[in-house]
């Protein structure tokens, strides 16, 4: 399936990471609220939890 992937399995990812990419490219046409800015209020506590590996996997 996925042979010689690194998922980060069990591991907490932040959502800063994964919608950066991810909810833009699916929903960017029909969002009408300022959502990146939300975003960074609700989960800015976590942006210290994000590792180069992360961000290796999540912004290609």
């Amino acid at each position: 399936m996925l042979a010689g992937s690194n998922l980060l399995l069990g591991q907490y990812i932040s959502p800063l990471l994964r919608w950066k990419r991810d909810i833009t490219w699916q929903f960017g046409e029909w969002i009408d609220w300022e959502w990146s800015g939300w975003m960074e209020a609700e989960y800015g506590h976590t942006a210290a939890s994000i590792t180069d590996e992360m961000r290796e996997n999540y912004c290609q």
